[in-house]
């Protein structure tokens, strides 16, 4: 009587533990299942505010670029620092840079000597517009050359790379960079030309002032440009 009456209880209560055990998996998975539920309704909350911050942020971005500097005495040595600059801050070494072609000022009231009237795409410049065309070597690591031809295309300045040609130093992982940059210079007005008579013009947009750059003087010939 008493192995029957074990064998019923334990008929009867194996169920009940096994219902038992079962409801409280269900009741803790159910829990779980609500809480991802909730992260994954507060991380689309998330990722709907980042893409509506991006998509603000590229309708307000604006890129102010100038198409040309003022030709005058000043500006070839203002690019030149723009070049230091940009080198100094991605850790590259420009090695050589050359006038291949250049706009005579036109403060000396000489003529350019730069003869197409033709954009880097072969459009037609402003007719008081002219390109500048420059050859420049570069050393440095790939990342930081790659750093240093970035900041030319996101310049203030408008600039066309030109003509590159990427080789490996003979020091690992040193690389050089050859390439064309053409600048544009335009005719000064009237009181851009007496600005300039005066010491008065105004410092170029493209050299940054938060780390000033000890001036260097025009060089046309082909020499090496430290940073």
């Amino acid at each position: 009587m008493k192995k029957v009456s074990t064998y019923n209880a334990v008929v009867v209560l194996a169920p009940l533990i096994a219902l038992g055990v079962g409801g409280l998996l269900y009741l803790g998975q159910k829990a779980r299942l609500a809480h991802l539920r909730t992260d994954f309704e507060d991380t689309q909350k998330e990722v709907a505010q980042v893409k509506a911050q991006l998509q603000q942020a590229d309708r307000e971005f604006v890129l102010k670029r100038h198409p040309s500097e003022v030709q005058s005495k000043a500006e070839q040595g203002a690019f030149l620092n723009m070049l230091r600059q940009y080198a100094f801050e991605t850790g590259t070494e420009i090695t050589r840079w050359a006038n291949a072609t250049s706009a005579t000022p036109a403060a000396t009231g000489g003529n350019p000597t730069s003869t197409p009237a033709a954009g880097a795409t072969g459009g037609k410049l402003p007719i008081d517009t002219l390109p500048v065309s420059s050859t420049i070597d570069i050393r440095g690591e790939y990342p930081k050359v790659r750093n240093f031809l970035y900041k030319l295309q996101l310049s203030p300045r408008l600039l066309t790379i030109q003509q590159a040609r990427w080789t490996r130093d003979t020091k690992y992982p040193s690389t050089l960079a050859s390439f064309s940059l053409v600048r544009y210079v335009r005719t000064p007005t009237d009181v851009e030309k007496q600005a300039e008579a005066q010491g008065k013009s105004a410092p170029s947009a493209d050299v940054n002032r938060a780390k000033p750059v000890v001036p260097i003087e025009p060089n046309p010939k082909h020499e090496a440009v430290k940073p």
